[in-house]
């Protein structure tokens, strides 16, 4: 049978100093994979000096990491496995543009198109980065009275709307990329929903334009977790929403969409743990 993992971070990104390309590939044969994804943030611009997670990759160094990467990847020779070169990057508009430069897409065998901030037309950025500056503080601040007014006054199915309308054009703006672990847990994060009941439709309608456009999903061994777990603490966010992922898996599971699994791994431990993925998709 056939193991994939295809979201692997390395010692190029923000993976561990242990994650060198030599030591991805010689964990992925002990785990038996058949075939692994490395993956690099890949940043045009970031939403401020302040953002710390992701590997803070700086926009003029992202080119450097990937070139150094493609070099390394470059000197493997091994028929043994299958190793493929991707990007993560982010959605930066409701118009679906993605955070990276037209010429990557001819360098990388795969883009994953995530969401790690929502776009300043749908919630100014300088709220939304909050949580990677300080966690706790900042879930505070999402449950407060201030923070409340100020999303009633933007609309919460406003910004439904507009957080549903980028991957929209995104899907339709990129066929064939493959989303990263999209759980639309970003509305959860900021209190815009407490449940999958108040975005049905809209999942529907992702869905039909995610089988037309042919795009994949990519199922992280995270995600499983909290979705297996949902009694975990994830940035506040009610136990409720990730229970109800499950709704949203299923819509996808009619659609014949194809599911890739990834563990997301940072160090040489997590590689190759998809195991939650492959149970999970079925």
């Amino acid at each position: 049978m056939e193991k994939v993992d295809i979201h692997i971070h390395s010692c190029f990104d923000d993976g561990a100093s242990e994650m060198t390309i030599n030591n991805i590939i010689k964990e992925a044969k002990n785990k038996k994979l058949t075939k692994i994804g490395i993956v690099i943030h890949y940043h045009k611009f970031l939403p401020s000096k302040e953002y710390k997670l992701y590997g803070n990759i700086e926009p003029e160094k992202s080119k450097i990491k990937l070139r150094k990467l493609i070099k390394d990847l470059d000197k493997i020779n091994d028929a043994s496995i299958q190793i493929k070169l991707g990007i993560e990057t982010e959605i930066i508009d409701t118009d679906g543009n993605l955070n990276c430069y037209d010429e990557i897409f001819e360098k990388v065998d795969y883009i994953l198109c995530a969401c790690h901030w929502l776009p300043d037309e749908i919630l100014p950025s300088n709220l939304t980065i909050l949580i990677y500056k300080d966690r706790e503080k900042a879930i505070q601040y999402y449950k407060s009275y201030q923070y409340k007014k100020i999303i009633d006054n933007f609309g919460r199915e406003r910004i439904i709307e507009k957080y549903f309308l980028m991957y929209e054009n995104l899907i339709s703006k990129y066929p064939g990329v493959i989303l990263s672990h999209p759980h639309f847990g970003e509305l959860a994060v900021y209190q815009i929903i407490e449940n999958l009941e108040q975005v049905k439709n809209y999942l529907y309608l992702l869905s039909e334009k995610m089988e037309k456009n042919k795009i994949s999903f990519n199922i992280t061994e995270p995600m499983v977790s909290l979705i297996e777990t949902p009694e975990i603490d994830n940035c506040g966010i009610k136990k409720s929403f990730w229970s109800s992922l499950l709704f949203w898996i299923n819509i996808c599971k009619e659609k014949k969409i194809e599911f890739i699994p990834g563990s997301d791994a940072h160090n040489l431990e997590g590689i190759g743990k998809v195991d939650g993925c492959y149970r999970l998709i079925g």
